[in-house]
């Protein structure tokens, strides 16, 4: 989930070695994914997307049915509060993905 800087350079990463499908809210990332184009400046995600074949698709539908795992890697506000951040659409996503799984395994990283 997301094609900022976070979100596609582990789509990439991931890319190396598994069929990948990113989402997007913004369509202009997911058709420069699509069309083997860098939505950010990055060389090396330039390099990667422009002369790497990789299993990696994108979209704006959530693709989470088929997945083994769902990366959240979206904005965090910061408020402005004193050390707050905002996280509320990374959570409103992880609740919607652990909809769709039974017996879902939730593990979080948060940096």
């Amino acid at each position: 989930m997301g094609l900022g800087y976070v979100g596609l350079t582990h789509s990439v990463l991931l890319a190396q070695n598994h069929a990948v499908t990113a989402v997007d809210v913004s369509e202009g990332p997911v058709q420069m994914v699509n069309a083997s184009q860098c939505p950010i400046i990055d060389p090396e995600l330039e390099r990667f997307l422009g002369n790497q074949r990789l299993p990696l698709m994108a979209t704006t539908e959530p693709a989470y049915e088929e997945a083994d795992f769902v990366v959240v890697a979206t904005p965090t506000g910061y408020g402005s509060r004193p050390n707050f951040f905002n996280t509320s659409g990374g959570e409103a996503l992880v609740a919607e993905a652990i909809k769709l799984f039974p017996t879902p395994t939730l593990r979080c990283g948060w940096r």
